[in-house]
């Protein structure tokens, strides 16, 4: 119904995502913390918010990974499972679909310039 404001429970959900995405949180579990049915879950979610629950998920992960790739020094390897990944390689290949790049390859654009002596 357009104009209609969205039910509560599905704020309470991505709040959910947005706090464990790192987990393996299936979709049956989000729907039974907030008591709706998993496909009017993932319904509403895709209505609401343009990206489906999954997508989302994913997309939260990639971001935690970016931060991590920027302002640390981890291996690829923790950042991915830190960040909810199975493997380096999984964290690669969604990486890469995502950004364009490789994680590596990300981490070394994301890297500050070296200081140089002022006026050299």
């Amino acid at each position: 119904m357009p104009g209609a404001l969205p039910p509560s429970w599905i704020h309470v959900a991505r709040a959910l995502v947005d706090d464990r995405f790192a987990e393996p949180l299936t979709l049956a579990e989000i729907a039974e913390a907030v008591a709706v049915h998993p496909v009017h879950l993932s319904r509403t979610f895709h209505r609401r918010f343009g990206v489906t629950l999954s997508a989302y998920v994913r997309r939260r992960r990639i971001e935690a990974a970016a931060r991590a790739l920027a302002c640390s020094t981890l291996p690829i390897s923790h950042v991915a499972l830190a960040a909810g990944f199975a493997d380096q390689q999984h964290l690669s290949r969604r990486f890469k679909e995502s950004t364009g790049l490789t994680p590596r390859a990300y981490r070394a654009r994301s890297a500050p310039a070296p200081l140089t002596a002022a006026g050299a």
